[in-house]
């Protein structure tokens, strides 16, 4: 039986710490890929802590938060360093290359909203894979998080202009490569 008074009290904690969260483990992710992970199993040991010791037991709530969400981020680094020297994290597509598991999903994300050929998108995706970590950041905030750029540029502490110029330069690369 679902408690009330602790989905009442999660929902409060998660409307008034989300931003800071998110902003926390973004600029911190290694993989963009791994931000939607690691926030979401941040709030699911948020909520189980509260069903376990109770409402009353959080008193800053930003902190414990925070908190969470840095352990998240260290248990899921070692996790996955640990995996890598143990399990292969690749898979062969068509072609037979070997390409990233966390790949995959952009190629559903691509196929499934624009008509594009598997060799255009397997290049778009390589494209976007070779950039920095701050202008995937950036990618993945502005487009799969529907922030605005203000928004990005204080996630990420970077300036609204920095923000626009990674923005831009990777939709007009983009734009390039698709009309080829």
């Amino acid at each position: 039986m679902v408690d009330k008074a602790i989905t009442s009290r999660f929902n409060e904690i998660y409307d008034t710490t989300y931003n800071a969260v998110l902003s926390f483990v973004a600029y911190r992710c290694k993989n963009v890929a791994d931000i939607g992970d690691v926030v979401q199993e941040t709030y699911v040991e948020l909520y189980n802590m509260l069903q376990k010791r109770g409402v009353d037991y959080v008193q800053n709530e930003q902190a414990i938060a925070l908190k969470i969400a840095k352990q998240k981020l260290s248990r899921y680094y070692s996790l996955v360093e640990k995996l890598q020297r143990l399990v292969p994290l690749f898979a062969v597509n068509d072609e037979g290359d070997e390409v990233p598991l966390t790949d995959l999903e952009a190629d559903a994300f691509l196929a499934e909203d624009y008509n594009v050929n598997q060799a255009v998108l397997s290049e778009a995706q390589e494209m976007i894979a070779k950039k920095p970590d701050d202008v995937r950041k950036v990618l993945y905030l502005y487009y799969d998080k529907g922030l605005s750029i203000d928004e990005v540029a204080k996630k990420l502490s970077l300036t609204q202009s920095n923000v626009k110029n990674k923005l831009y330069r990777t939709l007009k690369e983009l734009r390039k490569l698709l009309q080829e």
